[in-house]
């Protein structure tokens, strides 16, 4: 099975042949898989003749076609573009050991779908009419070999009488120079065979409702039909727009809080740095006794700054002692006299 671009086409056709030209009427009408008509779209139409459906085609042509509103669309056999072969009136129509097929290939959307072949039934053979193939002459015409020896031709003879009996169902024709026949007719004339099936007309307006008539009889339950081949499934379609962002949700429930991680390892205490020497200490003047304050004397020059000494690394931090008991705070005793002030000693 082939199928005709992403969707399944079903083709129902009908031919209808022309007897005085050398093409012949086909029409389809296109359905996707889910039974909708395929409605105003053009495609391509190729169609060839064969003889032989394992071999090439005798005659191939092309036909640009368009669907109507109800996905019908219709071309001519014989009065398209053609591919190979020179017409449809080079095929050898009156040969009876020839069986001639007609295949359809639907191309859309870059797709190439083959319908399979058809046998051509007897009408496009009448083609093969507009020549005799065994004919003799007499008296100047063309006619058939199974002409009555003795038949007579005259040009422009005339018909004497034509006459249609509606009760009798008869015809009476009279030429001139020659007798009346009569041909009589069935009720409803020869019955021919049965055409296709014309496409779907469009439904006409509701007429208005007949008298109900009695119910029938029910019938027998009809055999259920086999299940129907699964249409081959459609293209996924495009991504939609991207909808509106929703409202904000609630907030989650704050989860517990971790376990509080190990103490790091404190680093190591620096080296301490060396202490500079300390300046000499004045000697302490000998307390006199307490008599009126002197006038202050001036403060000595300050002596000169040492150099500061570089700073020593800093040394580890030794533990830090119990503190101890608070001792009894003893009484206060009696200021002493202040003594002069000595000099500065140097810098350490």
């Amino acid at each position: 099975m082939r199928y005709l671009l992403t969707v399944l086409i079903f083709l129902t056709t009908n031919f209808y042949f022309s007897q005085n030209h050398w093409t012949f009427n086909y029409q389809a009408i296109a359905h996707d898989a889910n039974g909708d008509t395929i409605n105003n779209e053009s495609f391509e139409v190729e169609v060839g003749i064969y003889s032989d459906t394992l071999d090439s085609p005798e005659y191939e042509e092309s036909h640009t076609v368009t669907t109507n509103n109800f996905g019908l669309f219709y071309f001519q056999i014989g009065n398209g573009n053609i591919i190979s072969g020179n017409g449809l009136s080079d095929l050898d129509w009156a040969d009876n050991n020839l069986d001639y097929f007609v295949n359809i290939k639907i191309l859309y959307n870059a797709q190439d779908n083959d319908l399979g072949f058809y046998p051509l039934v007897s009408v496009p053979y009448a083609m093969s009419t507009n020549f005799a193939s065994d004919a003799q002459m007499v008296s100047g015409n063309t006619v058939e070999s199974d002409v009555p020896f003795n038949a007579q031709f005259t040009d422009s003879q005339q018909i004497d009488l034509f006459e249609y009996d509606s009760i009798n169902k008869s015809i009476t024709l009279s030429i001139q120079s020659g007798g009346s026949q009569t041909i009589y007719l069935s009720a409803f004339g020869l019955t021919g065979a049965t055409g296709l099936t014309g496409p779907q007309g469009a439904t006409g307006a509701q007429g208005a409702a007949g008298i109900t008539g009695p119910v029938g009889l029910t019938g027998l339950q009809g055999a259920t039909g086999p299940q129907g081949i699964a249409g081959i499934t459609g293209p996924i379609g495009a991504t939609g727009s991207q909808g509106v962002t929703g409202p904000q949700g609630i907030a989650g429930i704050t989860g517990p809080i971790g376990a509080t991680g190990l103490q790091g390892v404190t680093g190591p205490q620096g080296i301490a740095g060396i202490t500079g020497p300390i300046g000499a200490t004045g000697l302490q003047g000998v307390t006199g006794a307490q008599g009126i304050a002197g006038i202050t004397g001036p403060i000595g020059a300050t002596g000169l700054q040492g150099v500061t000494g570089a700073q020593g690394i800093a040394g580890i931090t030794g533990p830090i002692g119990a503190t101890g008991l608070q001792g009894i705070t003893g009484p206060q005793g009696i200021a002493g006299i202040t003594g002069p002030i000595g000099a500065t000693g140097p810098q350490g």
